[in-house]
């Protein structure tokens, strides 16, 4: 049976946060992971994938945090990569809410 994120994305039987594989470019710090496993939940939603590659970058870090808190909350393991990403986007949320502008970052 498929699972439901909060955005109302299903993660297909078997498929798991892990399985992205996530990891920082050592130089850029960029963050790097398998499609493999989004394009599956792209599948098993009814997703075009195009809407997390070709798109907005932020697309698919709103997909990643979700997911993220959903492995959390059904008792998957903490990801180090990921938790950094967390901790990122709400340092930047604070400074956006201080007025600062956040720095840019990229994911591939």
């Amino acid at each position: 049976m498929d699972e439901q994120v909060n955005l109302g994305i299903s993660i297909p039987a078997g498929v798991v946060f892990s399985d992205l594989k996530l990891q920082r470019d050592p130089v850029t710090q960029a963050l790097r992971f398998d499609w493999a496993p989004i394009e599956a939940v792209c599948a098993a939603s009814g997703l075009d994938v195009a809407i997390f590659k070709e798109s907005d970058e932020g697309n698919v870090i709103e997909l990643l945090l979700n997911w993220y808190g959903f492995n959390l909350a059904s008792g998957g393991p903490r990801d180090a990569v990921m938790e950094q990403v967390v901790a990122e986007v709400e340092a930047e949320a604070v400074a956006g809410m201080a007025g600062v502008q956040p720095g840019g970052g990229s994911v591939h």
